[in-house]
């Protein structure tokens, strides 16, 4: 005998097919939503346990000038990305105060020392003598060129020989013997620039590196007696 399989139950397998097979879809979506989800957290952990591996602190401590700042530079320049342009154009002005600053210092020493200047250098010698040495130093072309013609200055060439007996910076023959350059409408300091200029550190200066998997945080406190009181709170 025939069996006549009905419409009505065609409909109902036909039905159960599209459900099962949305059904898998949506178990698809479901499963690949839960593993972006576990990614997630996943990433997330791996921050945080970054992030609570233990810290080391180093305290610069030391007298001013003794080279702490330096350090910290250094520091910069290896592990981390150096400084930016703005911070170098800061550095530029920190030179051309240093510049000022060593001129003076020897100038006055030739005069201690009763060291005369040759005459073709006396009126540039007495305008350095006149500028600031601190602050915006207004260091153009022509002051450039004062300095260099009284840096070769014979006389000053010799009190460079009592350097010993007098506080001068071990940058100044450095930055003096290319006065001319940083001059220049668009210099920009180089790294060895950036670590030869010197400047007062006040307050506190902290860098964070990371060296071979472990968190570094190296503090900068200046070296005079009244900065000293600050650096404590870093590691209370």
């Amino acid at each position: 005998e025939r069996v006549q399989v009905q419409g009505p139950v065609c409909r109902v397998v036909a039905s159960a097919r599209v459900e099962m097979g949305a059904c898998l879809s949506k178990d698809g979506e479901e499963a690949r939503e839960q593993r972006r989800r576990n990614a997630e957290i996943e990433r997330m952990l791996g921050r945080e346990k970054r992030d609570s591996q233990p810290e080391l602190k180093l305290l610069l401590l030391g007298a001013g000038e003794s080279g702490k700042s330096t350090i910290a530079k250094q520091m910069r320049i290896i592990h981390l990305s150096g400084f930016t342009p703005r911070e170098r154009s800061f550095f530029l002005r920190q030179i051309h105060s240093n510049i000022i600053a060593h001129i003076q210092l020897l100038l006055q020493q030739c005069a201690e020392r009763s060291l005369d200047l040759l005459p073709a250098n006396l009126e540039a010698a007495e305008a350095l003598l006149e500028m600031p040495s601190s602050g915006r130093v207004a260091y153009d072309g022509a002051v450039a060129e004062r300095v260099h013609a009284c840096y070769n200055d014979p006389a000053l060439q010799k009190v460079l020989s009592f350097a010993s007996e007098f506080s001068l910076s071990d940058s100044a023959p450095y930055f003096l013997g290319d006065c001319v350059k940083y001059a220049e409408e668009n210099y920009v300091p180089s790294d060895e620039d950036v670590l030869r200029v010197r400047a007062k550190t006040t307050g506190i200066v902290e860098t964070a590196f990371v060296v071979k998997k472990t968190r570094f945080r190296m503090v900068d406190v200046g070296g005079q007696r009244n900065e000293r009181k600050k650096w404590i709170h870093c590691f209370q």
